[in-house]
């Protein structure tokens, strides 16, 4: 009688967790469907510093669908320190801004004839998923922007840690470039770092 009991309660609890687990999976599954923020569950977050966002994508003058099926940014690579970051147009529900927490995500400002994809800002959170050490990287090293059809290479220029709600000024530059804003939320900072276009290589080339 009792061992039959146990066996019942050890079933029941199993059954719980894979319920558990099953819900909580199609909550994840259903954030990054729909781009909605579901309280609790992280495969979507709202922005830690949404208002350096929005500074920076008031000059945005080009369309998400058009940078998709031209140029499609797909893949972020940093060499020091090693870092493979993949990428999503950037999304916003109402007001809000939202990012998933294993992905970057990019708002192109203007396209260039130079290098294709133009002036960019790709915003993340700072993690193991995405960029765990961004305070390790130093003036001068490069960074690869990946699309479908093409690598751009840049260097870094300028490298910053501000305050959240504190105002970035980004100085106008003859080449085009790229600003990461790497959001650290324990620490209520930005790391700010731009980078100047270098040169594009035909995808398969690299």
């Amino acid at each position: 009688m009792l061992h039959t009991l146990l066996n019942r309660l050890v079933l029941g609890l199993l059954m719980t967790i894979s319920a558990v687990i099953t819900l909580y999976l199609f909550l994840n599954s259903y954030e990054v469907m729909f781009n909605t923020d579901i309280p609790h569950v992280k495969a979507l977050a709202p922005v830690s510093d949404q208002q350096i966002i929005d500074q920076l994508a008031q000059n945005q003058a080009v369309d998400v669908d058009t940078i998709k099926q031209v140029h499609n940014p797909r893949v972020l690579r940093i060499k020091n320190p090693s870092a493979k970051l993949e990428l999503l147009p950037a999304i916003q529900q109402s007001t809000q801004r939202l990012m998933r927490t294993n992905k970057g995500h990019y708002i192109v400002l203007q396209e260039h004839p130079e290098s294709g994809i133009g002036n960019t800002v790709i915003y993340l959170a700072k993690g193991w998923r995405t960029i765990p050490h961004p305070e390790l990287i130093q003036e001068n090293s490069r960074l690869f922007l990946e699309t479908d059809h093409y690598v751009n290479m840049y260097k870094v220029i300028e490298v910053s840690r501000n305050p959240f709600g504190e105002y970035y000024l980004v100085d106008p530059l003859e080449k085009p470039y790229l600003l990461l804003v790497i959001q650290d939320q324990p620490q209520q900072v930005n790391y700010l770092i731009k980078a100047i276009f270098v040169v594009q290589e035909p995808k398969d080339s690299t």
